[in-house]
């Protein structure tokens, strides 16, 4: 008789570290640029120095991370923890200097980053 196996686990991890680089010349930049994280899992922003961080969902400015309003997460130097509340869905991120307007579309490229977020089902997954 065959033995029950683990439960199945995602590949969304229930944190997600990205850190937030800042170069003069340059501007913000995401570290990695894609990465993942599970519905209702922490997306960190951990950062030298003070910015907001944009979101965007298929090119339209979105709140996307639970008690976010205007379509930006304030980060401050440190470790910052935010909350996905929207599921399965790819999260365009751009950061600026703090009290900065919306950065009009098209995002540059060489400045933005990408989180997926998991399905609904997955943040109770158990390994």
């Amino acid at each position: 008789m065959a033995e029950p196996g683990r439960a199945k686990t995602d590949s969304y991890p229930s944190t997600n570290p990205v850190t937030i680089t800042y170069n003069q010349s340059t501007g913000y930049g995401f570290n990695p640029p894609s990465s993942q994280v599970a519905y209702n899992g922490t997306q960190q922003f951990i950062t030298s120095r003070a910015c907001w961080v944009w979101t965007w969902v298929n090119g339209t400015p979105t709140n996307v991370f639970q008690g976010q309003t205007g379509y930006y997460v304030v980060c401050n130097a440190g470790t910052n923890s935010f909350t996905p509340n929207v599921p399965s869905i790819t999260i365009t991120t751009l950061a600026t200097n703090p009290n900065s307007p919306q950065p009009p579309p098209p995002i540059d490229e060489s400045v933005k980053g990408s989180i997926s977020v998991g399905s609904m089902g997955e943040h109770h997954k158990q390994e």
